[in-house]
């Protein structure tokens, strides 16, 4: 009896270890998801958060000269804590920010920080603009044919008239593609030395990247500082993970898919 009853209690006992694991499992990706959706919505709280009370640059990343003027001033006096906002394309221009590329062997930690923020920050309102840009088109291109397919232009002259649209709407973002492709260089007005959108609103969403908690996130994406570090820790050589050298640098495509925003 006891010789018939052991494959039976080891099976229970194995199958009762595999719920268990997969319990386990649930429970950590669970965990994993609510961390996500937490991180997500401190993301989303931050950046309106910027729009409403637009972030200044910490000390150690810059401090306004003399001869800086703030094009969001109507007054153009130099910037000051009394100035509307401060335009995050100064202070990358002022900090040779365009030239940090994750491939620099000089470039500190905080201006690829910067330019990895203001870069995908970029990119995602322009690439939101063009899915706007292109559902009023639709909806123009709708409203004036019924719908009818048969009376739509060739595809050629609605590629140009909804490039048109785009262009006349954010400049920058029509070259933006370009620029990114040629990594910003210097010349083609890829590096503007002030907020280059039409929409203000935009100019004071990217100074989001003046935010600790956000500049933190990419501090970690670009493998400065551990994951319990701080972005005030990329100031301090001796609590960053990495200088920032050819060889331990990541592009800044593959900084948004480690985990910047």
């Amino acid at each position: 009896r006891s010789s018939s009853s052991t494959p039976t209690a080891s099976s229970s006992s194995a199958a009762d270890r595999a719920e268990i694991e997969q319990l386990k499992t649930q429970v950590e990706l669970s965990e994993k998801g609510k961390k996500e959706f937490e991180r997500a919505a401190t993301h989303g709280t931050l950046l309106i958060d910027a729009q409403l009370f637009p972030r200044n640059p910490p000390a150690q990343l810059w401090t306004p000269s003399t001869n800086t003027t703030d094009t969001t001033n109507p007054e153009d006096t130099p910037l000051s804590s009394s100035s509307t906002f401060v335009d995050v394309f100064t202070v990358m221009d002022e900090t040779n920010s365009w030239e940090a590329r994750p491939t620099s062997f000089t470039a500190k930690p905080e201006y690829q920080i910067l330019r990895s923020c203001v870069l995908e920050l970029s990119l995602d309102y322009c690439t939101r603009l063009s899915g706007h840009k292109t559902q009023e088109f639709l909806d123009e291109l709708f409203a004036a044919t019924g719908g009818d397919e048969s009376k739509y232009p060739p595809l050629s002259e609605m590629e140009a008239s909804l490039k048109e649209k785009f262009g006349s709407a954010e400049p920058f973002c029509v070259i933006f593609d370009t620029c990114l492709a040629q990594d910003f260089p210097s010349t083609n007005d890829c590096q503007p030395t002030t907020c280059p959108f039409q929409n203000e609103a935009t100019c004071r969403y990217l100074t989001a990247c003046f935010d600790d908690t956000i500049a933190t996130e990419y501090a970690k994406a670009l493998k400065f500082i551990p994951e319990d570090g701080k972005y005030q820790d990329v100031f301090d050589t001796d609590k960053q993970t990495s200088q920032p050298t050819a060889s331990n640098s990541q592009t800044d495509e593959s900084a948004k898919k480690t985990g910047a925003w």
